[in-house]
Order: C-alpha cells, then structure tokens, then sequence
C-alpha cells in the first residue's frame, strides 16, 4: 500500500493514488505540524499551542487525544501505526519518499551537488524536479497561523534557493532569454534579494545586453540605498565589476540557432508561423489605426513565466505631525485587528481625529502587511463628488499592478478581480471618509491575512451587522490630552499660562482639527498675550452663534475655521476661498493662479501661507489638499463666483492641449483649439514633463470633465475629452476614459452637436475595442456614422467610418474592412489630412496583406512611408516599417524583415510609443528566433493593453519554441493565445494558436487530448 503526504501546497493525502479526506480544522492543523517534524516527537504543550494559540481551552488535552485517535483510524495500513503516542507527545512516521517536503529537501541538495561539480545540465533538470514539486503556498489550509508563521517562511526560503540554483545552471546551459523573464516577477515579489539582481545581471550579459545589465545594477543599488541604508554587497558588486570589464569568465555558451532566413519546407517562414496566418500590425483609437485591445491575467494553464505579478502598494499619507492621547483607542485597534477576518470601523463627529488615528495606526504597523498599504478616500460627505466602490476598486487595482485594460468595466467583476489579487496576501485598507456601507463592501478583503479599518461619521451599522466589522466610537480628546496637544504645537508660551491653554482647548470643544488650527493661530501671533486670545476667541464664537443657532455638531470648528479665516490677509483670503470651488480632489499653484486670476508665484505664496495656517494641507511638493470641511467651507464663502471655475476649466483645456501636442506633435491638427492659460500655466516642454503632468493631474482633469458636463459647459467637456483621447488609450486608463468619454456624450446631446455626439461615441466604441467588446464597439461607431450627414466635418467622419471599418478586420469578411477603410480614405484626402491618410494606407495595406496581395500591401506601405517623411509623423514612419517587416516575413524574406524593423524599434523608443514597439519586437523576434525579443512584446502589450497584440506575441512564441524543440513550452503558449484569441473573438489568432497546437501534438501525440478540436 502506497500513501504520499503533501505540504507543498494544500494539505494532500494519498492513498494508493486516490485522495484521503482530512477534516478542515483541528485534525488538519495537527496533521501538518506531526509530518512538518516527521519521524521526532513533537511535545504536546507545542500541538495544543499549533492548533489553539496562547490561550487554549481547558478541554485542549482531550480534544488533542481525540484528534489523535481520529487521524489514526483515517491513516490506518493494517497492523502498521503512523502516529505513536510518546511520553512527552506524538510522532509520525513517514518512510523514504513519502512526505513531498522531505523529496524537496533531496532534490535540492542534489541540485547542489551536481552544480557544485559543473554538471549544469543534471542541475537544472534536477533543480526543475524539485520545484514542480510545489502545488501552491506550503500549508495553505491548515488553520493554523501559528504554524504558517515559523515554518512558510522557511520553505519559501528554500524554494527561492532552487530557483536561483536552477536558473544559475539555466544560465550555463544557453537559457539567458528564458531567465531574464523569469526574473522579473520574483525581483518584483523580492525587491531587495541581492542574489536574484546578480542572477538578472549575469543574464542580461550573457544574452548580449551588457548595458542593460548595468543598468540593472543601478536600479539594484538605488532601491538597496533607499530600502536598507546599504550599499549592495560583495558578490553584487564583484559581478558589475566583471560586466564592466567584459569579463571572459562570465560568458555562457550559446543555444545553436538555425538560419532565421532558411525558408521552412513546409511553406511556412523562419519559425513555423504560417505565412498567411496572423494580423498585421497597428494601433488602436484614431483614424488609420488598427483596432487592438488590452491584455488579460491569464488562469491556470496560461504562460506562466510572464504572467502579471501584483505589485506591493505602499499607499499610505504621512502620519499626521504631533499626535497625541489615544492609547486606548489604539491598542483596542491592534487587539481588534489581530483577530480572524479583522474589519474596524472608527466612527465619529468631523475633525474628531479619526483619520489621524487610522493613519498612526496604520504606519506602526505597516511591517505586520509586507504585502502593502491601500488607501482611498471615499469624500463621502462631499456634495459635489464623492468616491462610489468602483471608481475606488479601479484605483486598487492599479496599484495591485493590474494595466488599466484589465479592470473589468463590471463593478462585480472588479470586486471579484481585487479579492482574488488579495487572496492569501497581508494587506492593510485603510477606506477614509466613508458615508454608505454600500460604497465600503466591495473594498473588503476576503481573506483573513488582510485588515481593514474605515472611518466614518457615521455608524456603519449595515457592516458591523452584515459584515462582522467591529466598531470604535471616536469621542473628543480628555481635557488633559487636549491641553497636551495644544502645548506641544504652542511650545513654552503654551507651558507658561496652562490656565488659558485649557481655556482656549475647551473652546475648540477638544476637536483635534479645531485644536491644530488654533495652535497655528496662536503660534503666529506671538505678541498677543494668551488671555487676549481666549477673549478674541470667545468674542469669535459669540458672534457666530448670533448668526447661527442651528446647534450643528460642527459648530465648534466653523468658530475656528472663521477665526483663522479673518486673520488672513484678503489676497489669501481670496485663494482659500475659491481653492473650495475645486472639484478635483487637490491643486497645485497653477490651477490655484487660474481660480484666482491672478501670477503663479502670487498663487503659490498664498497656498504656503494657508499651509502655515492649517487651512490647507501638503499632499506632495507644489499640491495641495483640504479637509472637507475646510472644503465646504471655503466653498460656501466663494458661493456663485462662476468665472473662476470657468478660468479654471480654461486653465486646464490649455495646460492638458499643451501637454499633449508635447507627446503627439504629428496629432495636434486633430485636437480642438482652446483658449489661452489664463494662469500662464507649466511650461511641459518636453515629453517626460508633459506625461508626469497629465499623471498628476488625471483625477483633476476627470472631476473637470463631469463638473463642466454637469454645471453649464458642455464644449468645454467635449474639447476636454477630444485633447485626452489619445493619453488615456494609449496609457490604458480604461475607467478613466469611460467616465470622460461619457461626459463629453452627455454634453454633446445637450448642445445638440452631432459632430461632437459622433467623437464621443467613437471614443467610447474604442474603449470598447480595448476591453474586447467588439460587436458593442460596431454599433456605437454604426451610431456615430448615422450621426454624420454631409454637413458633418469630413474629419469626423472619416474617424467614424475608419474605426467602423476596422471592427471587420478580424473576421473573414475583409470586403466590408476594405470598403469603410476606402470610403475613410477619399475623406481623409479630402480634407488634406496626410496623417490620417497614411493611418489609412496602413490599414488598407494589412487588409491587403491578409488576403494575398502582397504587391498591393507593399503599395500602400510605401505610400505611408512616403507621406510620413513629408509631415514628419515618426509615429506613422514606425508603423509603416514595422508592417513592412511583417509582410517580409509573410514572403519567407525573414532576413529582409531585420532591416525595416529594428529602426523601427529605434523610433519608437524614441518617441516613447510602447504600443507600436511591441509589434516591432514581435517580427524581430520571429525573424531571429529570439525569445528574448517575444518576452518583452508580451510584458508591453499586457502592460499597456493590447489584447490581440498580446495573442500574437504569445503565438509568436509558440513559434519560435517548438521551432527550438521546446514541445511543452509551445504548447503553454499556444494554449494561451487560444484562450485570449477565444475571448476577444480574434479569428486569425485563433486559427494560428490552434494550428500551433496542432502541430505540437504531432511531436507530443499525448498533449492532443488537452487540445479542443485537435488530436
């Protein structure tokens, strides 16, 4: 009788191949911790403290006694006993290969051994038995956070060791390309694990791309310096030395390549693609560009090697300066969230300090969530726009490192998509101002690693009632610590009259907020004695109370939001006022320079001062923020001043034209034209400055786009819309260009503009295309074209049209992709557009590509080349070039392609066009065999969401894999190019993936049963 015991991954038994059913529970727990030290004792006192914690129950002995018993009867071999009773506890007995952990352990030190000795090809096989040895996450569901505490990170440590073992012989047996993408994802998950940087950098040298290698070794230092405080060590350094000296001991031999330029027998070209099989290549969204999509995280069974990692967000605002009192509070918060599934809801009055205490909180235990830090503010007692759950839930996903491509448009489907990058993580939310427990549910993790506290105003009661969550009432601070953080913030004047320090704390009724605003006051105005403050304060409040006896639970702050308003002089006055007219979430001193009418440097002083003065806050250099009801108030104050929200629209149509004619010069005739800055706003004069701005500002320029739709200017919400068309879909800010896209329909209609209602849908129907939503893309551009009659500007059209054509490209009805590309082609001329009319000739050339016509192809390529080189468009030059190099390849002429496609390349990186790039890198690979190439295509379409381009570069792939020998590696990718090509209904990537497959199970006859359809 053969049994198997697994920890490397769930908890397994088997018996006789067939799977033995242990319990959830005590009888796992206790399993895992007997064959975690099988064969050897393990004293009671230690199972009762695995399975119940420090405080177990009285009845633990018993309950032990008859998990024992139990496990005995589920493992019992005849007369054969594995769990023996022993004076001071229990003992498993395991024999030679039974238990997968002690396999592991063998394994690996025979991979140590064989490498030890240079036998790299015996190591690498050896170290890739070991690791297939791992299912999942040792012990993943044994119940027991003891044990998943001491003994994880030990096997973690050791599986990390087989890798980089295996990948070192890797290295010598010609593997360079394979290990560098490998590398990525665990330098991700490993940031400061010195060895895998040296591993990364004897790759890249060994594949030929030494200046990429110490490139890495600066990117290493940095985060080493700025992680740790440390310089990276010996062995690091001593690599970047040998690099630098092109040292001969570091060379590793070269895979044997056939001659990329040997046509196939079979009639395919240099890899095994076939000839006529495969899109073209082009780009999504304006006119002459090829409809792509963005990627999607693969399931199991896909292409592991560069599947998308989540990335560790770090997310928190700095703590807050001088906190004070709490401790109770805070140490009731770390009991509470120490617990199984821990929610925590601090609740109380605004300014009560309950952010403060989260962010305090929070930032001491940071290290307790090595797996990050989400934050989001919900601004759920905002009037104008608060945060609902899936605008939130598209923020956390992006910081988990999904591309905006992949955030499902579904709210459901976005909930679903973060618990699952969630799932066995430790991660802290922290979900601030929340106002509905419907906007809080879907930013709950799941898991029980992962905490959450959120602050509210109110109760929360539907999510301590349905949700678990317990609650922490915020009250004002005790008189004593309230006079403590008044004298911390005043300083000795504060220690020297402690009689008007409490006086002046019980007029700020203990509110934190109301307690630093005060001290600010107080602190800048050293000459008045502390009793003529009270008095001024108190005199303050009076007359507020004259005006207003409402008796709202805020009072005490607006007496101290007024009191530090009217010290301010009326310059300040004035920016404090209408900084509350924002509707974006901060501002920086231009957008503050158009509110006010008034120069940037006079803008940027007076945000200082209000800094000083508490009344705003520093989110980073040169941004500001304010408390929402530091907000609400000064909005109230600057009530119906219009024109300064309208010189702040202005201000950002102009800064955002700007930016953009920065990035995509060869565009700027298709944006609308705008009015001069009014705050002669950022000079973006380059494309690093021009994109780090449009960052910045992407959630001001959002809240702008709704704010104009919604309040009286709806052509600023379309010229908006028409400038960021192109940031938002090549940066794949998919939810983003949703929201701004449908404002600007909204305003369309409301003008009565069918052009404009024609750009919006168009726009939308390429978000659309992005997210794989073809046949829904075809109706809005079918809309969009009913909307254009003859009036209509022929440019619009010919967008309209073009983009309609091209949802047809990938089905085998091209006659109507040829028809609408022509019908946009003769409005393209006729308008004189040469930019969209070469956009054309590309498409036009691709459709011809797909059918046979060759000829024709290289017809309409060399047309757009030739119109490039008159406007001086570099990104058509590098599309035209690059589907050149396509179509030679197409003509078995793989040694040509080289030619036209590495300047291609070049260009784009020039012009920082990743999307293009991808292409480019796709036919160089094919071309030269290189996996190297494919791998970075497929990293840059998944990171930039193109979904048939990711199809292709993972057939591509395949190619170039099975073309090598490599059968299993093949078949993973063209069994992830099937799956995606399937879902975004790609026919020709699915036709070459299952051609792929096919072929793959000509050499591996047992894959074809995995094969849908083949075999």
């Amino acid at each position: 009788m053969e049994i198997h015991f697994g920890l490397l991954g769930s908890l397994s038994v088997r018996r006789d191949g067939g799977l033995v059913a242990v319990p959830a529970g005590g009888q796992r727990a206790l399993l895992a911790a007997l064959l975690l030290s099988a064969n050897r004792v393990v004293p009671t006192e230690t199972l009762i403290e695995t399975l119940w914690g420090e405080a177990p129950p009285v009845s633990a002995r018993v309950s032990l006694q008859n998990y024992v018993k139990r496990l005995r009867q589920l493992l019992a071999d005849g007369a054969h006993t594995r769990i023996v009773t022993q004076p001071r506890g229990y003992l498993i007995r395991v024999g030679a290969g039974e238990l997968d952990v002690e396999v592991f352990g063998n394994r690996l030190a025979a991979t140590r051994e064989a490498a030890g000795r240079g036998d790299w090809g015996e190591a690498a096989d050896l170290g890739r038995a070991a690791l297939a040895l791992w299912r999942d996450r040792p012990l993943v569901d044994t119940a027991s956070e003891l044990l998943v505490r001491q003994e994880v990170p030990r096997l973690d440590e050791l599986r990390l060791q087989a890798l980089e073992m295996r990948m070192r012989a890797d290295l010598h047996c010609g593997q360079a390309g394979e290990v560098i993408t490998e590398l990525g994802p665990l330098l991700a998950a490993n940031p400061l694990r010195e060895r895998l940087y040296e591993l990364l950098m004897l790759a890249l040298h060994g594949d030929g791309r030494q200046a990429e290698a110490l490139a890495a070794f600066r990117r290493a230092r940095t985060v080493l310096v700025e992680e740790l405080g440390a310089e990276p060590g010996r062995a690091m350094r001593r690599v970047h030395e040998q690099i630098l000296a092109d040292d001969p001991e570091l060379a590793v031999p070269e895979l044997a390549v056939p001659d990329p330029a040997a046509p196939d027998p079979a009639g395919r070209d240099a890899v095994g693609r076939e000839a006529a099989a495969g899109p073209g290549h082009g780009g999504p969204g304006a006119v002459g560009r090829k409809v792509a999509g963005g990627p999607q995280h693969r399931g199991p069974g896909a292409a592991g090697p560069v599947a998308p990692q989540m990335v560790v967000p770090r997310q928190l605002p700095g703590p807050v300066r001088g906190f004070v009192g709490r401790a109770a509070e805070a140490a009731e918060l770390t009991r509470l969230l120490t617990a199984q599934a821990p929610i925590v809801v601090i609740d109380g009055t605004a300014g009560v300090g309950k952010t403060a205490l989260a962010l305090h909180w929070a930032h001491r235990h940071a290290t307790a969530y090595p797996d990050g830090q989400l934050y989001v503010d919900l601004r759920g007692y905002d009037p104008e726009r608060p945060m609902h759950a899936p605008e939130a839930l598209a923020g956390f996903l992006r910081a988990l490192g999904t591309p905006g491509p992949d955030i499902p448009a579904e709210p459901d489907e976005r909930a679903a998509r973060y618990r699952s990058l969630l799932s066995g993580r430790r991660v802290l939310v922290l979900v601030d101002n929340a106002r509905d427990p419907g906007d809080v549910r879907p930013l709950l993790p799941a898991g029980p690693a992962c905490a959450a506290i959120v602050t509210s105003r109110s109760s929360l009661g539907g999510l301590v009632a349905r949700d678990g969550a317990h609650r922490i009432d915020l009250d004002v601070l005790p008189d004593p610590d309230a006079v403590r953080l008044l004298t911390e913030l005043v300083g000795a004047r504060a220690e020297a009259d402690p009689a008007s320090t409490g006086a002046l704390a019980a007029q700020c009724s203990r509110l934190p907020l109301a307690l630093r605003l005060v001290a600010e006051r107080v602190a800048g105005d050293p000459a008045t004695p502390l009793p003529d403050l009270v008095r001024e304060l108190a005199d303050e409040r009076h007359r507020l109370e004259v005006l207003d006896a409402s008796g709202d639970d805020r009072t005490a702050v607006r007496d101290v939001f007024s009191w530090s308003y009217r010290q301010l002089e009326p310059g300040t006055a004035r920016v404090f006022r209408l900084a509350g007219l924002h509707p974006g979430t901060e501002l920086d001193a231009y957008a503050a320079a158009a509110l006010a009418g008034e120069p940037v440097g006079t803008a940027r002083a007076a945000l200082d001062r209000l800094a000083r003065a508490h009344l705003v806050h520093r989110v980073r250099p040169d941004r500001y923020g304010l408390h929402d009801l530091l907000r609400a108030y000064a909005a109230g104050l600057a009530e119906g001043d219009e024109a300064a929200v309208g010189r702040l629209a202005d201000h950002y149509l102009a800064a955002a034209a700007l930016a953009m004619d920065t990035l995509l010069p060869s565009e700027k005739h298709r944006r609308p034209e705008v009015p001069p800055d009014p705050a002669d706003g950022p000079l973006l004069s380059d494309v690093d400055s021009a994109r780090a701005w449009l960052t910045a500002e992407l959630a001001n320029l959002v809240a702008i786009a709704e704010h104009t739709a919604e309040n009286g200017m709806p052509r600023h919400t379309t010229r908006l819309a028409a400038i960021l068309f192109r940031f938002l879909e090549r940066g794949g800010l998919l939810p983003e260009a949703t929201v701004v896209h449908g404002a600007a329909l909204r305003a369309a209609r409301r003008l009565g503009d069918p052009a404009a209602e024609a750009t919006a849908l168009v726009d939308l129907g390429v978000v659309d295309i992005w997210q794989g939503r073809r046949l829904a893309a075809r109706r809005l551009f079918e809309q969009a074209v009913a909307l254009c009659g003859e009036e209509t500007d022929p440019q619009v059209q010919a967008r309209a049209v073009h983009n309609l054509g091209m949802t047809y490209m990938q089905e085998p009805r091209s006659d109507a992709a040829a028809r609408h590309l022509e019908r946009a082609l003769e409005l393209c001329r006729r308008t004189g557009d040469r930019t969209a009319e070469a956009n054309t000739l590309i498409n036009l050339g691709i459709v011809s590509m797909w059918r046979g016509g060759h000829e024709a192809a290289d017809a309409h390529f060399a047309r757009a080349l030739a119109l490039s080189g008159q406007t001086g468009d570099r990104v058509v030059e590098a599309n035209a070039l690059i589907n050149v190099g396509d179509l030679r390849l197409r003509q078995q002429r793989a040694g040509e392609a080289g030619a036209y496609l590495r300047p291609a390349i070049a260009i784009c990186r020039e012009i920082a066009d990743p999307h293009d790039e991808a292409y480019g890198l796709i036919y160089l690979g094919l071309a030269e065999r290189r996996t190297d190439l494919l791998d970075d295509a497929l990293t840059l379409t998944r990171r930039y969401g193109d979904r048939p381009g990711e199809a292709e570069a993972l057939n591509s792939l395949g190619d170039v894999h099975l073309a090598a020998g490599r059968a299993d590696a093949a078949y993973d990718r063209y069994a992830a190019a099937l799956e995606l090509a399937t879902e975004i209904d790609d026919r020709s990537e699915q036709e070459r993936a299952r051609a792929g497959l096919a072929r793959v199970c000509e050499s591996m006859p047992a894959r074809a049963v995995d094969v849908p359809g083949v075999g």
